[in-house]
Protein backbone atom coordinates (compact mmCIF):
# COMPACT_ATOMS: atom_id res chain seq x y z
CA UNK A 1 0.00 0.00 0.00
CA UNK A 2 1.06 3.61 -0.90
CA UNK A 3 0.26 7.19 -0.23
CA UNK A 4 0.49 9.79 -2.33
CA UNK A 5 1.52 13.22 -0.68
CA UNK A 6 1.16 16.97 -2.27
CA UNK A 7 2.85 19.63 -1.23
CA UNK A 8 0.54 22.93 -1.72
CA UNK A 9 2.15 26.05 -2.08
CA UNK A 10 0.58 29.50 -0.31
CA UNK A 11 -1.68 30.18 -3.51
CA UNK A 12 -3.16 27.15 -3.98
CA UNK A 13 -0.62 25.38 -6.71
CA UNK A 14 0.50 22.24 -6.12
CA UNK A 15 4.29 22.35 -6.26
CA UNK A 16 6.04 18.56 -5.49
CA UNK A 17 3.84 15.53 -5.82
CA UNK A 18 5.27 12.23 -4.33
CA UNK A 19 4.35 8.56 -3.72
CA UNK A 20 6.05 6.71 -0.90
CA UNK A 21 5.01 3.32 1.12
CA UNK A 22 2.31 4.51 3.71
CA UNK A 23 4.37 2.38 6.39
CA UNK A 24 7.74 4.66 5.52
CA UNK A 25 7.44 8.16 4.40
CA UNK A 26 10.44 9.88 4.67
CA UNK A 27 10.42 13.43 6.49
CA UNK A 28 9.18 16.61 5.10
CA UNK A 29 12.53 18.42 4.66
CA UNK A 30 14.29 15.44 3.02
CA UNK A 31 11.31 14.78 0.32
CA UNK A 32 11.85 18.36 -1.11
CA UNK A 33 15.05 19.11 -3.46
CA UNK A 34 17.05 21.79 -1.92
CA UNK A 35 16.56 23.70 -4.83
CA UNK A 36 12.80 23.98 -4.76
CA UNK A 37 13.19 24.85 -0.57
CA UNK A 38 15.93 27.41 -1.38
CA UNK A 39 13.38 29.07 -3.81
CA UNK A 40 10.29 29.15 -2.45
CA UNK A 41 10.24 30.09 1.52
CA UNK A 42 6.85 29.73 1.99
CA UNK A 43 6.30 26.71 3.03
CA UNK A 44 4.67 27.29 6.14
CA UNK A 45 4.83 23.58 7.57
CA UNK A 46 8.74 23.65 7.36
CA UNK A 47 8.72 26.94 9.98
CA UNK A 48 9.01 25.53 13.56
CA UNK A 49 6.86 25.96 16.25
CA UNK A 50 8.04 28.75 19.06
CA UNK A 51 8.38 26.87 22.21
CA UNK A 52 6.88 28.00 25.04
CA UNK A 53 8.51 30.94 26.96
CA UNK A 54 7.65 33.94 28.87
CA UNK A 55 10.03 36.32 26.52
CA UNK A 56 7.51 35.31 24.21
CA UNK A 57 4.56 37.99 23.81
CA UNK A 58 1.88 37.50 26.20
CA UNK A 59 -0.63 37.64 23.11
CA UNK A 60 0.97 35.27 21.47
CA UNK A 61 1.77 32.99 24.22
CA UNK A 62 -1.24 33.23 26.09
CA UNK A 63 0.15 34.10 28.96
CA UNK A 64 -2.37 33.74 31.84
CA UNK A 65 -0.64 35.33 34.93
CA UNK A 66 1.96 38.46 35.37
CA UNK A 67 4.59 38.63 38.44
CA UNK A 68 6.17 42.12 39.41
CA UNK A 69 8.95 41.64 40.80
CA UNK A 70 10.38 44.74 42.68
CA UNK A 71 13.84 45.07 43.65
CA UNK A 72 14.44 46.92 46.96
CA UNK A 73 17.74 47.85 47.79
CA UNK A 74 16.69 48.33 51.58
CA UNK A 75 15.04 44.75 51.90
CA UNK A 76 19.09 43.69 52.28
CA UNK A 77 19.08 45.23 55.66
CA UNK A 78 15.54 44.46 56.54
CA UNK A 79 15.26 41.33 55.71
CA UNK A 80 14.72 38.90 58.18
CA UNK A 81 16.63 35.85 59.43
CA UNK A 82 14.75 32.79 57.98
CA UNK A 83 15.47 28.80 57.28
CA UNK A 84 15.10 27.61 53.87
CA UNK A 85 12.16 26.01 52.59
CA UNK A 86 14.11 22.39 52.36
CA UNK A 87 15.26 22.36 56.23
CA UNK A 88 18.42 22.26 57.45
CA UNK A 89 19.97 24.90 59.88
CA UNK A 90 21.04 26.85 56.62
CA UNK A 91 19.77 30.28 57.24
CA UNK A 92 19.41 32.55 54.76
CA UNK A 93 16.98 35.88 53.87
CA UNK A 94 16.90 38.70 51.26
CA UNK A 95 14.78 37.15 48.85
CA UNK A 96 11.87 35.54 50.78
CA UNK A 97 8.56 36.50 48.57
CA UNK A 98 6.99 39.38 50.21
CA UNK A 99 4.87 42.20 49.32
CA UNK A 100 2.31 44.46 51.61
CA UNK A 101 -0.40 47.12 50.56
CA UNK A 102 2.61 49.77 51.43
CA UNK A 103 4.34 48.03 48.56
CA UNK A 104 2.13 47.46 45.66
CA UNK A 105 1.66 51.37 46.09
CA UNK A 106 5.15 52.23 45.57
CA UNK A 107 4.96 49.99 42.13
CA UNK A 108 3.27 52.69 40.86
CA UNK A 109 4.31 56.01 43.07
CA UNK A 110 7.99 55.18 43.86
CA UNK A 111 10.86 55.24 41.42
CA UNK A 112 13.58 54.51 43.94
CA UNK A 113 12.87 50.71 43.69
CA UNK A 114 13.18 49.76 40.06
CA UNK A 115 9.97 47.24 38.79
CA UNK A 116 10.09 44.33 36.14
CA UNK A 117 6.57 42.39 35.25
CA UNK A 118 6.98 39.16 33.68
CA UNK A 119 4.13 37.26 31.78
CA UNK A 120 3.82 34.07 32.49
CA UNK A 121 1.89 30.75 32.62
CA UNK A 122 0.24 28.72 35.64
CA UNK A 123 0.79 25.72 34.59
CA UNK A 124 4.31 25.85 33.31
CA UNK A 125 5.08 27.33 37.64
CA UNK A 126 2.99 24.93 39.13
CA UNK A 127 3.17 21.39 37.23
CA UNK A 128 6.16 19.25 36.53
CA UNK A 129 9.56 18.41 37.84
CA UNK A 130 10.93 21.87 37.81
CA UNK A 131 7.75 23.62 39.15
CA UNK A 132 7.28 26.60 42.06
CA UNK A 133 6.00 24.97 45.26
CA UNK A 134 5.28 28.77 46.35
CA UNK A 135 2.69 29.45 43.01
CA UNK A 136 1.74 26.32 43.05
CA UNK A 137 0.01 26.64 46.45
CA UNK A 138 -0.88 30.04 45.24
CA UNK A 139 -2.97 28.64 42.27
CA UNK A 140 -4.59 25.83 44.26
CA UNK A 141 -5.30 28.49 47.17
CA UNK A 142 -7.02 30.79 44.02
CA UNK A 143 -9.30 27.71 42.83
CA UNK A 144 -10.76 27.93 46.54
CA UNK A 145 -11.10 31.59 47.17
CA UNK A 146 -13.64 33.68 44.54
CA UNK A 147 -12.32 37.42 46.18
CA UNK A 148 -10.54 39.67 43.47
CA UNK A 149 -7.53 40.30 45.93
CA UNK A 150 -6.09 37.79 48.61
CA UNK A 151 -2.64 37.12 50.45
CA UNK A 152 -0.64 34.28 50.24
CA UNK A 153 0.68 32.44 53.07
CA UNK A 154 4.31 34.04 52.84
CA UNK A 155 2.39 37.95 52.16
CA UNK A 156 2.37 38.19 48.55
CA UNK A 157 -0.52 40.39 47.09
CA UNK A 158 -2.64 38.81 44.76
CA UNK A 159 -4.51 40.73 42.98
CA UNK A 160 -5.98 40.30 39.36
CA UNK A 161 -4.07 37.67 38.11
CA UNK A 162 -0.60 38.97 39.28
CA UNK A 163 1.64 38.06 42.15
CA UNK A 164 3.57 40.92 43.77
CA UNK A 165 7.25 40.34 44.64
CA UNK A 166 10.15 42.38 46.58
CA UNK A 167 13.12 41.30 46.31
CA UNK A 168 17.01 42.32 47.37
CA UNK A 169 18.70 43.57 43.62
CA UNK A 170 21.04 40.85 43.35
CA UNK A 171 17.63 38.66 43.05
CA UNK A 172 15.80 40.23 41.30
CA UNK A 173 18.21 40.44 38.52
CA UNK A 174 18.38 36.42 39.01
CA UNK A 175 14.32 36.07 38.61
CA UNK A 176 14.86 36.25 34.50
CA UNK A 177 17.51 32.97 34.92
CA UNK A 178 14.78 31.11 37.52
CA UNK A 179 12.46 31.30 34.92
CA UNK A 180 14.35 30.29 32.33
CA UNK A 181 15.03 27.22 34.30
CA UNK A 182 11.57 26.53 35.11
CA UNK A 183 10.30 26.61 31.25
CA UNK A 184 13.49 24.42 29.58
CA UNK A 185 13.40 20.81 29.94
CA UNK A 186 14.88 18.46 32.72
CA UNK A 187 18.09 17.74 30.63
CA UNK A 188 18.90 21.68 30.34
CA UNK A 189 21.21 23.14 32.20
CA UNK A 190 21.01 26.03 35.29
CA UNK A 191 23.40 29.44 33.67
CA UNK A 192 24.64 30.20 36.74
CA UNK A 193 28.33 31.53 37.76
CA UNK A 194 29.76 32.33 40.68
CA UNK A 195 28.48 36.12 41.04
CA UNK A 196 25.29 34.74 41.07
CA UNK A 197 24.89 31.32 42.63
CA UNK A 198 23.85 32.37 45.95
CA UNK A 199 21.01 34.90 44.70
CA UNK A 200 19.90 31.84 42.65
CA UNK A 201 20.01 29.45 45.35
CA UNK A 202 18.11 31.47 47.50
CA UNK A 203 15.62 32.20 44.99
CA UNK A 204 15.25 28.12 44.43
CA UNK A 205 14.54 27.74 48.32
CA UNK A 206 12.20 30.75 48.43
CA UNK A 207 10.22 29.72 45.47
CA UNK A 208 10.42 26.10 46.56
CA UNK A 209 11.55 24.81 43.10
CA UNK A 210 13.64 21.99 44.55
CA UNK A 211 15.87 20.97 41.91
CA UNK A 212 17.02 24.14 41.31
CA UNK A 213 17.91 24.10 44.88
CA UNK A 214 20.10 21.12 44.50
CA UNK A 215 21.57 22.02 41.25
CA UNK A 216 22.78 25.71 42.50
CA UNK A 217 24.37 23.68 45.79
CA UNK A 218 26.30 21.08 43.99
CA UNK A 219 28.05 24.12 42.09
CA UNK A 220 28.68 26.13 45.37
CA UNK A 221 30.24 22.86 46.70
CA UNK A 222 32.01 22.58 43.72
CA UNK A 223 33.13 26.40 43.40
CA UNK A 224 34.04 27.26 46.67
CA UNK A 225 37.79 27.82 46.37
CA UNK A 226 40.24 30.35 47.86
CA UNK A 227 39.74 32.45 44.53
CA UNK A 228 36.00 32.34 44.84
CA UNK A 229 35.79 32.84 48.88
CA UNK A 230 35.37 36.35 48.62
CA UNK A 231 32.64 36.63 46.30
CA UNK A 232 30.98 34.09 48.58
CA UNK A 233 31.64 35.63 51.47
CA UNK A 234 29.84 39.14 50.61
CA UNK A 235 27.13 37.10 49.58
CA UNK A 236 26.39 35.31 52.12
CA UNK A 237 26.40 38.24 54.37
CA UNK A 238 24.07 39.84 51.74
CA UNK A 239 21.57 36.86 52.22
CA UNK A 240 21.93 36.18 56.40
CA UNK A 241 23.53 32.80 55.05
CA UNK A 242 25.66 32.22 58.03
CA UNK A 243 26.35 28.61 56.95
CA UNK A 244 27.92 29.55 53.78
CA UNK A 245 29.81 32.60 55.28
CA UNK A 246 31.42 30.18 58.05
CA UNK A 247 32.51 28.21 55.05
CA UNK A 248 34.12 31.19 53.44
CA UNK A 249 35.65 32.58 56.27
CA UNK A 250 37.59 29.01 57.39
CA UNK A 251 38.87 29.31 53.26
CA UNK A 252 40.08 32.75 53.63
CA UNK A 253 41.91 32.31 56.94
CA UNK A 254 43.23 28.87 55.43
CA UNK A 255 45.05 30.55 52.67
CA UNK A 256 45.04 34.45 53.96
CA UNK A 257 48.73 35.03 52.34
CA UNK A 258 47.92 33.50 48.83
CA UNK A 259 44.83 35.15 48.27
CA UNK A 260 45.03 38.95 46.01
CA UNK A 261 44.77 41.69 48.03
CA UNK A 262 42.14 42.76 45.51
CA UNK A 263 39.95 40.81 47.06
CA UNK A 264 40.98 41.03 50.53
CA UNK A 265 40.42 44.89 50.28
CA UNK A 266 36.80 44.36 49.57
CA UNK A 267 36.06 42.71 52.65
CA UNK A 268 33.90 44.64 55.38
CA UNK A 269 36.07 44.55 58.59
CA UNK A 270 33.55 42.66 60.39
CA UNK A 271 33.95 39.86 58.42
CA UNK A 272 37.53 40.84 58.30
CA UNK A 273 37.76 40.04 62.31
CA UNK A 274 36.37 37.18 62.44
CA UNK A 275 38.86 35.97 59.18
CA UNK A 276 41.99 36.66 61.43
CA UNK A 277 40.26 35.65 64.71
CA UNK A 278 39.49 32.42 63.05
CA UNK A 279 41.20 28.95 64.20
CA UNK A 280 41.78 28.18 60.59
CA UNK A 281 44.07 31.66 60.17
CA UNK A 282 47.58 30.59 59.19
CA UNK A 283 51.00 33.24 58.53
CA UNK A 284 54.39 32.25 58.63
CA UNK A 285 56.23 32.03 61.69
CA UNK A 286 58.29 35.48 61.42
CA UNK A 287 54.99 37.56 61.03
Amino acid sequence: MSNTYSFVDTDGSTKLKYRYPLKNPPSLIDSVPKREVARNERFLYMTAPAVLSWRLDPDESLSDWTISVVSCQELEETAPKYFNRFGGNDESSGCEPHCDRTAATTLSGDNSNSTKVYFVHRAQLAVGPRKSEFFAKVFQRMKSDSRNELYSGSGSLLSANCTKIELVPSAASCFPAMLDYMYSGESSPLTISTETAVALRQLASSFGVRSMFRDTTEFIKKDLTMETATTYLLDAKKFKNTKLQSTAIQIIARNFLTIKLTKLVSIPPDLMIQIIQSEKMKVDDGV
